[in-house]
């Protein structure tokens, strides 16, 4: 399985980059295990404490939460998306639909 997820992230890349000289030096960092090194932490660390950092934060605390939300919801009812398709999220979602619009 591990090999069809790399297959998919590789084939992802290749339709997120359009320009292949940026593609091709991501490739080259992803297959080269030396390319992991403590300044590849830095430069990743200060990705977080840039201007985008924020918001990059809050959508992978987006995402974290809703991982969440689907693993308890499989583990405890044996059903995905349980959580989230519960009538007072339903109703709440479509309050703040409703006022946002207003």
């Amino acid at each position: 399985m591990a090999v069809n997820d790399a297959d998919s992230f590789c084939a992802w890349l290749g339709f997120y980059e359009t320009r292949t000289s940026v593609l091709v030096m991501k490739l080259k960092t992803l297959f080269t295990p030396v390319a992991y090194g403590h300044a590849a932490a830095q430069q990743a660390a200060a990705q977080y404490l840039s201007s985008n950092g924020f918001v990059l934060c809050c959508f992978l605390a987006l995402t974290g939460g809703v991982l969440l939300l689907e693993w308890l919801s499989i583990a405890r009812h044996d059903a995905p998306y349980y959580f989230l398709r519960r009538p007072a999220v339903g109703r709440h979602l479509g309050d703040s639909h409703r006022h946002a619009g207003a």
